[in-house]
């Protein structure tokens, strides 16, 4: 098996003028680390409701119509355990199903008319929120190839994929219209972390040391800058598109009534 450096295929990714390019790049690369059959999807958090989904892979076309056509996409376990999970899943086609819906049973005799065993399943996150997952698809029955994946093989497709992330937002994002880019100044960013607190106008005034008059101003701004109507919404949609992070440990400014555990080592 040919392994390729990972900057190659960094520079390879750089170089994708659109998604197909990216997809030919995750082929070769998955196909040198010895993944044969993948998919992979990953959601940009535009909203909390209309956000787009990319979806990548190379399992046959007439796999995906069958998929498509039969809306397994509302069976298939894996499409639902990413979103609320951080673990890596072992999965087989051969485990019970029965606690899922009618399809799901469906849905594991599709796959296993295409001689497909079980896979691994690795949820995916990233600083912008975006979400999704790569799941690593098996025709060995003990799913030995995944277990062997699990030890080294498998990081490196996730390694990949942070770089597949970064250059699907950089094409997602045309005529210069680039919603990842955060609009937000570090007192505007200060101020939203106190609204999603859930503190009033006077009491975020008191904590920056601001007047009252200017945290208004500073709303209206926010909303102007996101196109939102209220300072809830503005809240939720930075969260979303990660304009808004937790207050950084290393700033010494806003250590006041946080809890810092330092671990160290017995040695």
């Amino acid at each position: 098996m040919t392994m390729l450096r990972l900057s190659d295929t960094v520079e390879c990714l750089r170089k994708a003028e659109d998604l197909d390019a990216i997809m030919a790049t995750m082929e070769v690369s998955f196909e040198a680390l010895g993944f044969p059959q993948w998919c992979f999807a990953c959601q940009m958090l535009k909203s909390y409701v209309t956000s787009p989904v990319y979806v990548f892979t190379n399992f046959s076309h007439e796999y995906m119509a069958e998929y498509v056509s039969m809306g397994y996409n509302d069976a298939d376990p894996v499409a639902k355990y990413y979103s609320n999970n951080n673990l890596p899943w072992l999965w087989r086609v051969a485990d019970d199903w029965s606690g899922y819906v009618n399809e799901t049973s469906l849905f594991m005799q599709l796959l296993k008319r295409y001689g497909y065993t079980g896979g691994l399943c690795i949820p995916l996150f990233s600083a912008q929120n975006t979400r999704g997952f790569i799941n690593l698809v098996s025709r060995d029955p003990s799913l030995a190839d995944m277990y062997d994946a699990l030890e080294g093989r498998a990081a490196q497709t996730t390694l990949i994929l942070r770089y597949v992330q970064e250059e699907i937002l950089r094409i997602a994002t045309t005529n210069n219209e680039n919603i990842y880019k955060n609009p937000l100044s570090a007192r505007q960013k200060e101020l939203l972390l106190w609204v999603g607190e859930g503190f009033t106008t006077k009491e975020i005034a008191e904590k920056m040391g601001i007047s009252f008059r200017t945290v208004e101003s500073y709303i209206v701004e926010i909303q102007n800058k996101m196109d939102v109507s209220n300072r809830q919404q503005a809240v939720t949609r930075a969260v979303s598109l990660g304009y808004i992070l937790p207050l950084s440990v290393y700033d010494p400014t806003k250590m006041i009534n946080r809890e810092i555990k330092l671990v160290l080592s017995r040695k």
